[in-house]
């Protein structure tokens, strides 16, 4: 479970960041939780809340990488393995909603 979530946490957060980013009317709010992190993490000012969002998840992404964990791909997960995941995924505790082929392409980063 943990090695599932560390390799689709920062593709995920990516295809939600672009997602709070078409409809800031909406989803500001999770941007700005997120730049309160980023913005903490960082130590700088002065940038933009999608600025530091976009700065937490790039930092997600480079301890995923230095803690080695292993690619989807280690667990025999390929892409039609990607595509039975996607079927049987659903986005009904996250602010916007993904579909197959978003579920799949999140998946398939880490493949």
């Amino acid at each position: 479970h943990g090695i599932a979530c560390a390799n689709i946490i920062v593709p995920s957060l990516k295809f939600s960041l672009r997602k709070f980013s078409d409809d800031v009317n909406s989803f500001g709010v999770y941007i700005k939780k997120l730049s309160k992190v980023g913005n903490y993490i960082s130590g700088q000012t002065g940038k933009s809340d999608l600025y530091y969002a976009e700065f937490l998840n790039s930092l997600l992404g480079q301890w995923v990488e230095k803690l080695g964990i292993p690619r989807l791909s280690s667990f025999m997960i390929d892409d039609e393995g990607a595509g039975k995941i996607a079927r049987s995924s659903e986005s009904k505790n996250s602010p916007v909603k993904a579909g197959f082929d978003d579920f799949k392409a999140i998946i398939s980063e880490r493949i």
